[in-house]
């Protein structure tokens, strides 16, 4: 590629300038090199009244995120007659969890932006050297490939908003969106800052205060702590970002027929004991080995309490072989990537989450949704999905012992379990309305 590209005549000064620094630039320069490119390449957004709504999403695997993309674009259908939604990633079993609910509202899904096979089908020559000189000076390949995946299909498709989702997707597709003049863009971000987890990547932060510099271009986060966290790292006003909670749809709460939750109860021989459950992928963010020693400070007090993980992970190995290796295998149970979510959900009597960061997890308002009283690490976005004391109680610190002694709060006090049970539905209803969801994003797409 770089061969190739010396033999062009770079007739923009400030491109030239771009690739004859190309060895010697940081990625704290990348703000200023890639404002030069858009200086003499992007395009003046327009006022546009037609064409698509455009999501962009890393994959529609079985995340948070994803659901969320998923409720948002069913949601919309009535509103917004024509969205498509690009994903990153290629279409595989761990990427299509959502797939089939939105290919049957008969939305468009485009797969495998990031893998280069798309960004000749549309783009036009001058946006592809414009990015490409980038990719020599500053962008890493991936990224670049990405970026022209993007602008291949905006150029497709004629966006008159693009909403992308997580931040590899928001610097990608958001990068993309400004070169191509999309009248309005909007960078969803769904957790805490990406400086605290090991997917950041330095020129997140340029190409983040790069966008929120151009026309059209805003920010979302769904929990006010979150909006603090990105408002601190960007050196930007908390004012400049919009918080919108995720949506929960409560026709989603499906109750299993009791011959399926007794299949579910005799499957893992749970019998008549307490179920202390934890829905989530396992991740050392989740902090499962916290978990089992939560699971451990319980069964001490309350031997006739059972604790299951459902889901999987790259740390299930590991924590099965440490479960076994505690000799506590008939009460702590990891019952790997399961569908049935409701059915388990229904079986619990406390939900429990250790996680040492969060945005606004979805799995505690699914949880309360549900009824169930919910113990969380208070962190990022957590506390703002229940109400303290009530439908929940949030634990700080990474001491198993404050965990098990919040989670035996509710085993010991059917009471406060029936509270919960009456209170959690409510709460979800009033805090994480669907529509209500639907008519800010609305509102930010600015659609007339």
């Amino acid at each position: 590629m770089t061969q190739g590209l010396t033999r062009i005549v770079i007739k923009s000064p400030a491109v030239r300038r771009i690739y004859e620094t190309m060895k010697h630039i940081s990625p704290r320069d990348l703000a200023q090199c890639i404002c030069d490119v858009r200086g003499e390449h992007a395009k003046v957004p327009q006022s546009v009244t037609r064409g698509p709504v455009v999501h962009a999403v890393g994959s529609l695997g079985a995340g948070g995120t994803e659901r969320q993309l998923n409720v948002a674009v069913a949601n919309m259908k009535q509103k917004i007659d024509d969205a498509k939604i690009l994903c990153i990633n290629p279409k595989v079993e761990s990427t299509d969890f959502f797939a089939d609910g939105l290919s049957t509202d008969r939305i468009e899904v485009v797969w495998n932006i990031g893998s280069g096979e798309h960004d000749h089908f549309f783009a036009p020559p001058s946006m592809l050297r414009c990015v490409r000189y980038l990719r020599s000076t500053s962008l890493p390949p991936e990224v670049a490939t990405t970026v022209l995946g993007f602008i291949s299909q905006f150029e497709r498709f004629k966006p008159r908003v693009v909403h992308s989702w997580l931040d590899y997707t928001n610097v990608s597709a958001g990068l993309a969106a400004v070169l191509s003049g999309v009248p309005r863009i909007v960078l969803g971000c769904r957790s805490m800052a990406p400086f605290h987890f090991p997917l950041y990547r330095p020129y997140f932060h340029p190409i983040y205060n790069l966008l929120l510099r151009s026309p059209g271009v805003v920010m979302t986060t769904n929990s006010l702590a979150g909006a603090k966290d990105y408002a601190s790292w960007l050196g930007i006003s908390l004012s400049e970002i919009k918080v919108i909670h995720n949506a929960f749809d409560p026709s989603a709460v499906v109750k299993p027929s009791l011959e399926e939750l007794g299949a579910f109860r005799r499957e893992f021989k749970l019998g008549s004991d307490a179920v202390v459950g934890t829905v989530g992928r396992l991740a050392d963010e989740k902090r499962p080995f916290l978990w089992l020693e939560v699971a451990c400070e319980v069964l001490k007090r309350r031997p006739r309490t059972k604790f299951i993980w459902v889901g999987g992970g790259p740390v299930e190995a590991l924590l099965r072989k440490e479960i076994a290796s505690l000799g506590i295998g008939d009460r702590v149970i990891v019952t790997g990537l399961r569908k049935d979510v409701g059915t388990a959900l229904s079986a619990f009597s406390v939900f429990l989450l250790t996680s040492i960061q969060e945005g606004l997890p979805n799995v505690l308002i699914e949880a309360q949704a549900h009824g169930l009283p919910v113990v969380s690490a208070a962190v990022g976005g957590a506390p703002e999905t229940f109400q303290e004391g009530v439908t929940g109680l949030g634990v700080r610190g990474s001491r198993a012992a404050d965990y098990a002694r919040a989670v035996t709060h509710f085993l010991d006090d059917a009471g406060a379990i029936a509270l919960a049970k009456q209170r959690g539905p409510l709460l979800v209803r009033e805090r994480f309305s669907v529509d209500d969801v639907v008519d800010q994003m609305l509102a930010l797409y600015r659609l007339e």
